[in-house]
């Protein structure tokens, strides 16, 4: 089945409608933001314009944007989903988190920041099992992405990393105006977005849930941003956004994807396989809304592009996936990402961890690749031979225990489970290593 994307001349008026409708909300917006703050720690809003009015405020500042986000969109083909059908190439982006927050906050734990890139993963590859209540009328749409999202294995020294920094801040809320992204306002600078996508966590203002930059923005701005109440399915994740999905959405934003009603009444977001609707929907709706003309089939309330509360949304459709493959395809704008060296197997050596003993006086152990699929190599800054090396799982499980026999020791664990694990050995503090797929 080919899927021809919209035609340029309608994404130009599009985005300047878009804009239009937007721009007058924009002041109105930091007003509530400002009357807000002091209840944003306890309350997660209703999904929001956030992303349409970051692109408001984008527009104003960057005059090239437009035209950057009107290039040329190259037409891709995406498979029926059938048996026998060919599997297109799976797009794999390395992603590095940046988790933000203030002394005495629940902490964001690397346990949540792997629900969430399995969140990810599930929905993009269409692995989700709320699959089964995407309505008849709509279950040949929906669609596999073929993208799957990575947490990088080196860093842009490429040394090994875990994907996953973190930075104490005197921030109390951070909001649209991108200082979480920026190290000398409080955030943390991304890292070169040709080669990683930047996932910025933190306490957003006024219950915001995220914001994502549009497709050709400023390279240092590049990525997605998420309130930590609403980021993976556990942890400091609260009903009805802790299902990874206000991530799903954003990231959907990221790779080109309008929201589903086109930010206007009745309007169109450039898909040809998604029913226009009034506008957004809230909460978990039942049945079949039918608004716009859109015939028995009604609203696609269940898209990830609507703002439907997270246990209720399942699908991406065949021409929203072909707009997202279609930015790594040949001139498309995101192909860069799929030569980062961010996930190679083998990194250079990380920087030791600091820690609270004094180097020479207390075996300080080193592990690399971090995360790794495969192969973890031990190494340590005084001599192992002889000592006892324990493995647990995130549950205190005991996956792995051996005596050391020489100073370098490689333990195989590809046939272990994805997650966190932690490694420590006779006289050494634990190291935690992820292991990846």
């Amino acid at each position: 089945m080919k899927i021809f994307l919209t035609p340029r001349k309608y994404i130009r008026s599009s985005i300047r409608q878009q804009v239009k409708n937007c721009s007058v909300r924009v002041k109105r917006y930091i007003l509530i933001l400002g009357l807000l703050y002091p209840f944003s720690a306890q309350l997660l809003a209703q999904r929001s314009c956030a992303a349409h009015t970051y692109l408001s405020n984008e527009l104003q500042q960057d005059p090239g944007l437009l035209h950057r986000m009107q290039l040329p969109v190259p037409t891709v083909t995406v498979q029926d989903n059938t048996p026998d059908a060919a599997s297109p190439i799976v797009y794999r982006i390395p992603v590095v988190i940046h988790i933000l927050y203030k002394e005495g906050d629940a902490p964001v734990t690397d346990e949540q920041v792997i629900s969430q890139i399995a969140a990810l993963n599930r929905d993009f590859r269409k692995q989700n099992a709320d699959t089964q209540f995407i309505p008849a009328a709509f279950s040949a749409r929906a669609a596999d992405a073929h993208i799957e999202f990575v947490l990088a294995r080196a860093d842009p020294q490429g040394r090994a990393t875990s994907g996953i920094l973190r930075k104490r801040t005197s921030i109390q809320f951070f909001s649209i105006d991108d200082r979480i992204k920026s190290s000398a306002h409080g955030g943390q600078d991304g890292w070169n977005a040709s080669q990683y996508l930047n996932i910025w966590v933190g306490n957003m203002a006024g219950g915001l849930l995220g914001y994502a930059s549009p497709v050709g923005g400023a390279p240092e701005k590049d990525g997605v941003v998420i309130h930590t109440g609403a980021f993976g399915s556990m942890g400091t994740a609260k009903a009805p956004y802790n299902k990874g999905r206000t991530t799903t959405h954003e990231v959907g934003h990221w790779l080109g994807l309008q929201h589903i009603w086109g930010d206007m009444y009745c309007g169109d977001d450039g898909v040809d396989d998604t029913p226009p609707q009034r506008s957004s929907s809230r909460g978990c709706p039942k049945g079949i809304i039918s608004t716009c003309d859109n015939g028995t089939t009604g609203d696609m309330y269940m898209n990830y592009m609507d703002f439907t509360d997270d246990a209720c949304t399942n699908l991406f459709t065949k021409g929203q996936v072909a707009r997202m493959r279609a930015l790594f395809v040949n001139g498309g704008q995101r192909q860069v990402l799929l030569a980062s060296n961010a996930l190679t197997d083998n990194p250079l050596p990380a920087l030791p961890e600091e820690q609270e003993e004094t180097e020479g006086t207390a075996l300080l152990i080193r592990l690399y690749p971090n995360p790794t699929p495969d192969l973890l190599t031990i190494t340590g800054n005084l001599p192992m031979v002889g000592k006892r090396l324990t493995v647990v799982n995130h549950t205190g499980q005991l996956v792995y225990q051996a005596r050391i026999g020489k100073s370098t020791l490689q333990v195989p664990v590809r046939q272990w489970q994805e997650g966190l694990y932690f490694v420590k050995v006779e006289g050494s503090k634990p190291q935690k290593f992820i292991k990846a797929r």
